[in-house]
């Protein structure tokens, strides 16, 4: 466990390190830049301040919660990581928030938005051609023949498994809760694995065809960052989806051999190492990817720009704007997507992410 607390807390000092410095420029802690300032001196100071914040006050957080960690059992240490990543969350949010305030007061001293003349070229409006606009589906099927051939494997051996079987197991490999046989008990961790895939996918196709905003210099850059931003995210929400479809796969089936064979030990020695190895990788392709994809748009000797959007986000985090049709909104800081709050639909989608995964349990 304490291995897995430490590898977490790496993972998420790196992506805070990093993750200014890879996302668009015209964006900076969640407050809209004016094109033609997106290179400004200062706002590259507040992103290494950032990133100084992080390194100085979490690590030396994480090295405390790891020492502590040694001399726990493996539910205390449970319950500290469990602590440990809520205070480490909050700490980052805390420091997020300074240099939103930093920056939002700064461009306001600056008064950037008086200096510039507003373009809009396009409002809410999908701009890819036909042939930009392909979606990567193939990306997404290695993971659903894999829950299919799982699936096969299950109805197989089924007959053969005892009237109890575990349904959860602890990281030492040792089951800690048990069912009795069932067809939803049995068939779990396809439903989770259904579920998740036909989630991320759903999530992957709505974002890659929701609105493009193309900024007003490089125009035709910015759109151009916009497409490659989207396939970029497409490929790395199927490649998440491959790895853990693996990783959960190969825990089921070493398990239920474990269980045929009446030995209930499932070694994790060898499959979290890879899983963490691949995540890791996956994290910095991603990011390596997204700053020179980022770095292509540059500010012209212009002073045209398009509209901010800050007043539809609160804190530069949570978005509403009912004039907005999309459900989903690229995020203004960190990886990823946002929902509009303003449009209903996002709630019934809300409900369905949180209820459904649960009604399996019922069924145990």
């Amino acid at each position: 466990m304490t291995m897995i607390l430490i590898a977490i807390f790496i993972l998420l000092i790196l992506i805070d390190i990093f993750t200014p410095h890879v996302l668009r420029k015209t964006t900076v802690f969640g407050i809209s830049i004016p094109e033609p300032f997106i290179d400004d001196r200062q706002l590259t100071n507040f992103k290494k301040k950032y990133s100084l914040f992080i390194a100085f006050i979490q690590i030396p957080l994480v090295t405390v919660l790891v020492i502590i960690a040694f001399s726990l059992n493996e539910i205390q240490q449970s319950i500290l990581m469990i602590g440990g990543l809520f205070l480490y969350l909050a700490v980052s949010m805390g420091i997020y928030l300074k240099l939103h305030y930093e920056v939002k007061r700064y461009k306001e001293q600056q008064g950037w938005e008086e200096q510039v003349t507003v373009v809009r070229v396009s409002s809410f409006e999908t701009k890819f051609n036909k042939n930009e606009r392909l979606f990567p589906h193939r990306l997404f099927i290695p993971s659903f023949l894999i829950t299919i051939g799982l699936t096969i494997w299950l109805i197989y051996i089924y007959p053969q498994l005892p009237d109890v079987i575990p349904t959860h197991w602890g990281i030492n490999g040792q089951p800690d809760a048990w069912s009795n046989k069932s067809f939803f008990s049995a068939f779990s961790l396809v439903f989770i694995l259904l579920f998740t895939q036909i989630l991320m996918y759903g999530l992957s196709y709505v974002t890659f065809n929701s609105s493009v905003q193309v900024k007003a210099q490089n125009s035709a850059l910015s759109l151009q960052r916009e497409h490659e931003t989207r396939k970029l995210t497409a490929e790395i929400m199927a490649i998440f989806n491959l790895i853990t479809t693996l990783f959960l796969v190969f825990i089921d089936v070493k398990s239920n051999l474990g269980i045929l064979s009446t030995d209930n030990t499932l070694s994790m020695a060898y499959s979290l190492p890879v899983f963490l190895i691949l995540t890791f990788g996956t994290v910095y392709y991603y990011m390596k990817r997204s700053k020179t994809i980022n770095e292509q748009f540059n500010e012209l000797d212009s002073l045209e720009s398009s509209p901010s959007d800050d007043q539809y986000w609160k804190w530069g985090l949570f978005y509403y704007n009912k004039d907005n049709p999309d459900l989903f909104i690229e995020k203004k800081f960190g990886v990823g997507w946002s929902v509009n709050f303003a449009r209903p639909g996002i709630w019934v989608f809300l409900f369905i992410v949180i209820v459904l995964p649960l009604l399996p349990m019922f069924f145990m």
